[in-house]
């Protein structure tokens, strides 16, 4: 929670409650690139290579996959190196959540911002 400077650190079978939570747990327990890939592509439309950037001091590559038909993103990024592991992962669930609010109703502009990030691996 940003405004309260607050955030809440979990095992990853306890991530519910949340929108995509479920999805993301199974991301987060994979621990294999290969099985990472498939279940992100079976639902994209679009991916993009964002870049290079440095997460919790681990060099990582940043890559941004969008899915039309749930009007879901996320961007992951992936350890350099021989086992590519996510590092990090943040949906936007802006889309999501507009969707599930229903066209012209109240809260229709909520925002949540929600990372998922992994240490000691």
């Amino acid at each position: 929670m940003p405004m309260l400077n607050r955030y809440t650190i979990t095992a990853a079978d306890e991530a519910v409650g949340m929108p995509g939570a479920n999805e993301l747990t199974d991301l987060a327990k994979s621990f294999d690139a290969d099985m990472v890939y498939n279940q992100i592509m079976e639902h994209v439309t679009a991916s993009e290579y964002v870049g290079p950037e440095r997460v919790d001091g681990v060099d990582c590559q940043q890559c941004r996959y969008e899915s039309d038909s749930d009007g879901y993103s996320v961007d992951i990024w992936f350890e350099d190196g021989d086992h590519p592991l996510e590092r990090k992962i943040v949906p936007d669930l802006t889309k999501a959540l507009a969707r599930q609010a229903g066209k012209g109703a109240a809260g229709n502009d909520t925002q949540i911002q929600w990372a998922v990030t992994f240490i000691d691996v």
